[in-house]
C-alpha cells in the first residue's frame, strides 16, 4: 500500500513540478525577450501613411478641395492610393505608388467630366499627418488639350 500512496503522491508532485516550471520558463523567456531587445521591430514610416488626406489643389489658377485616400501600403512600399478633386476641377481615380520614407510617387488614370487624364504625383509627406504633392496630367484621349500641372497639400 505505501508503494501506491508515494506513486500517488509522486505523480501530483510531478504534475505540480511540471506546471510551475512551465509558468518560470514562460517569465524567464519574456525576461530575457526584453532585456535583450527582441521586441517586434518598430513599423516602418510607410505603414503610418495609411488614411485620408483633405486639401485644396490648385491648377492653372484654379483651386479645389482635394481628398487624397492612401488606402494600403504594402512592406516594400508598394501603395494603393485615390484621389478625388472637386469642384472645379473634377476628378476622381485610382492610383498605383510607391512609398518610400518621406518620399511618394503615384500613378493611375483619373476619370473626369473632361474625359480620362493620366496622372502622376510626386510627393512627400511633411510630417505624420500632412502630404504635400505635385502633379502632372496628360489627356488620355487623342485631342488638343495639353497638359496640366498642379498641386495640393493636405492634412489627415
Amino acid at each position: 500500500m505505501a508503494f501506491v500512496e508515494t506513486g500517488r503522491k509522486t505523480a501530483v508532485f510531478g504534475k505540480v513540478f511540471a506546471w510551475v516550471a512551465g509558468i518560470a520558463s514562460a517569465v524567464v523567456a519574456a525576461f530575457i525577450v526584453a532585456e535583450l531587445g527582441f521586441e517586434k521591430p518598430p513599423e516602418p514610416p510607410e505603414a503610418n501613411r495609411v488614411g485620408t488626406y483633405y486639401g485644396e489643389a490648385q491648377n492653372a489658377g484654379l483651386r479645389a478641395g482635394v481628398t487624397f485616400e492612401v488606402q494600403s501600403v504594402e512592406a516594400d512600399g508598394d501603395a494603393l492610393a485615390r484621389i478625388e478633386w472637386v469642384a472645379p476641377l473634377n476628378g476622381m481615380g485610382s492610383l498605383n505608388g510607391q512609398i518610400n520614407g518621406e518620399d511618394a510617387r503615384f500613378e493611375g488614370q483619373v476619370a473626369s467630366l473632361n474625359g480620362p487624364w493620366n496622372t502622376k504625383l510626386s510627393c512627400d509627406f511633411q510630417d505624420a499627418d500632412q502630404i504635400r504633392c505635385d502633379y502632372g496630367l496628360t489627356s488620355a484621349l487623342v485631342d488638343n488639350r495639353g497638359p496640366q500641372q498642379g498641386s495640393f497639400s493636405a492634412r489627415r
